[in-house]
């Protein structure tokens, strides 16, 4: 990944305990608490970023009562919620991609956000029972060949652990 090498991180939400989700990230990068389903970050060495930092974060959220678990009709929900609140969405990749040993969905999408900054972020998701887990990396588009080759090699390194594989 880098020349500091890695770090293994372990994301899980208090509220969800049945889930969690293991991945490695550069040495030198952060990792934050999250938040509500913002289950852990980890941020790009400010020195190397510049005005933006770029950030791996893993998601963690349970799906609400009665919602769809098909992973195809979790995605496609997602993407029309998307396309409602993220400003100038540009989508340039979506698949099928596997995810941690599971069925996954990736997405690459440009987008500019408010302070006119234009950012591309890569994610992939998948659902365990009526948890949907993701892991996205966020960047400037002029890392982006930087950007692929980190978030393929985080996406290698996801493991997921459930209930009944920890034990819990």
């Amino acid at each position: 990944m880098t020349d500091s090498g890695t770090r293994r991180e372990i994301a899980f939400v208090e509220g969800i305990p049945e889930v969690a989700l293991s991945f490695e990230v550069p040495g030198s990068w952060s990792p934050e608490p999250g938040g509500g389903t913002v289950a852990l970050a980890a941020l790009s060495p400010k020195e190397v970023s510049g005005p933006f930092m770029d950030n791996v974060v893993v998601t963690i959220e349970r799906l609400d009562e009665g919602m769809p678990t098909a992973l195809e009709l979790v995605h496609g929900a997602m993407r029309l919620w998307m396309n409602g609140v993220v400003q100038d969405l540009h989508v340039i990749d979506e698949r099928p991609l596997p995810f941690a040993g599971r069925d996954g969905m990736f997405l690459a999408y440009l987008q500019t956000t408010e302070q006119h900054v234009s950012v591309i972020t890569r994610q992939c998701i998948t659902v365990v029972a009526d948890v949907v887990v993701g892991v996205s990396l966020t960047s400037f588009p002029f890392r982006d060949a930087e950007a692929e080759e980190l978030f393929e090699d985080v996406l290698a390194s996801c493991a997921l652990t459930t209930t009944e594989e920890a034990g819990r």
